[in-house]
């Protein structure tokens, strides 16, 4: 039986996009709204929110790193945007 890809990355990216601060699921949404509409098929969309899904995590990551080492000094780093 031929495995439906759609629906597995489908799957793992929802559940991924819910580790996510807020600001960037719905970033996603508004990504997601934007390919749709210029015609890019389910599957491509998909394998697009992976990828921004894995950037997000790794920025996620790195943020918090800048802030436990930054932790003696409250008020010099500040999260972008």
């Amino acid at each position: 039986m031929k495995k439906n890809i759609w629906k597995e990355l489908k799957k793992e990216n929802n559940a991924k996009a819910l580790n996510l601060e807020i600001e960037d699921q719905k970033y996603l949404d508004k990504v997601k709204s934007y390919a749709i509409n210029q015609g890019v098929g389910m599957t491509e969309m998909e394998i697009i929110r992976k990828d921004l899904i894995g950037m997000a995590e790794e920025a996620q990551k790195k943020w918090r790193a800048i802030r436990k080492i930054s932790g003696r000094c409250k008020g010099i780093y500040r999260k972008p945007g």
